[in-house]
């Protein structure tokens, strides 16, 4: 299934600043990234930075010693390795002074992130993403927002490895398949806010679908919605998704934003689970994005819903028409692979990486 061979000339070597360092053996974005850059060539080392975990009493004086450590460690790191080109995903914990001196010291500066630039942690973020040279952002809307704060953006889904989310489905007697296989799946954590909350999604399906075999993973769901925790079945690794939405006959997915407890805006992106779910072969129900279906088509791909009640109504359609419901899924997986892999996208943007170090 793998649409990965290894290049045999050396492309330079990336230094990748990422908080997920513990992810980076069990799936993830972080992780598919690094393993796309190595395949193409170029040699990565990892450079993890993350909060240390403490007495929230002296939170503050830990965070002010590990990231003033951390940021030494980093600038050394630098100095000895050379690296032509440092990768940050998120990159929250160090200061932007270390990126104006990585600047200085020559290297090429890529900042990357799954999430929108108009949520307020990002807006927050801007002191050090103006240091890079480069933004990989996850929407139009979002390249265009960077290029009008003045920075170079290129557009980049945080997507899959085919090698890790291609997946048999289970068969019954499978140690695996009881925990696994359901009718309807809705992953996620539990947010009660947006045009779609999920917590009321769920509620309508079991009221409206009690036939139906529906379970939900994520998390938060036990603390948040007792009445819904016969249908919970615990919060899931990295490792667990690709079971999950290859063996389940529907999932869903919202993603919309439409007024929340910490930001207020409309969703132009779709989320990292939707190239998931395509990945994996699942069948993908998702709440409907501004332009999503310049990437994937409605009922050629996927399936989008309006709202509540017509997710619900999809949900009865595609359990009653399987052969549609595995057509799509089928045409949905080809489309990603032949297009949407990490390893296709930072194929292309890395040849925009070389070409405009050439010219500094």
């Amino acid at each position: 299934m793998s649409d990965i061979a290894r290049y045999n000339e050396p492309k330079g070597t990336v230094l990748f600043l990422s908080q997920w360092i513990d992810k980076h053996e069990h799936g993830g974005v972080a992780a598919h990234i690094r393993d796309a850059l190595l395949c193409l060539g170029y040699e990565v080392t990892m450079f993890p930075y993350r909060a240390i975990r403490c007495h929230d009493k002296t939170k503050r004086l830990w965070d002010q010693a590990s990231n003033k450590m951390m940021e030494a460690i980093l600038l050394k790191t630098v100095k000895e390795l050379k690296p032509d080109i440092v990768l940050t995903f998120k990159g929250d914990k160090i200061s932007p002074e270390v990126f104006k001196q990585l600047r200085r010291r020559g290297c090429y500066l890529v900042f990357c992130t799954p999430d929108d630039p108009d949520r307020p942690t990002f807006r927050a973020s801007y002191p050090i993403i103006k240091h890079h040279h480069l933004v990989l952002t996850c929407c139009e809307w979002s390249r265009q927002q960077y290029e009008a704060m003045g920075l170079k953006a290129v557009l980049w889904y945080p997507s899959i490895d085919p090698d890790w989310h291609y997946h048999d489905v289970l068969q019954p007697g499978h140690r695996l398949y009881e925990r696994f296989h359901c009718d309807i799946c809705l992953a996620g954590s539990c947010y009660t806010f947006g045009a779609t909350p999920r917590p009321d999604l769920a509620r309508a399906i079991i009221k409206q679908q009690p036939a139906a075999h529906f379970k939900i993973f994520g998390f938060q769901w036990d603390s948040k919605t007792p009445d819904l925790r016969d249908h919970w079945h615990g919060r899931v690794s990295e490792a667990s998704v690709r079971y999950i939405y290859s063996n389940s006959l529907i999932n869903i997915n919202t993603v919309n934003w439409r007024g929340g407890e910490t930001w207020d805006m409309t969703a132009q992106f779709f989320n990292w689970r939707v190239l998931e779910v395509l990945g994996c072969a699942g069948f993908l129900l998702c709440e409907r994005v501004k332009d999503a279906e310049v990437v994937f088509k409605d009922r050629e791909h996927l399936v989008y819903f309006d709202d509540l009640q017509h997710c619900v109504d999809l949900c009865r359609y595609y359990l009653d028409h399987p052969e549609e419901r595995e057509l799509i899924a089928r045409q949905g997986q080809v489309e990603l692979y032949s297009k949407w892999t990490t390893f296709k996208q930072l194929r292309n943007i890395m040849i925009r990486v070389q070409q405009e170090r050439a010219r500094l």
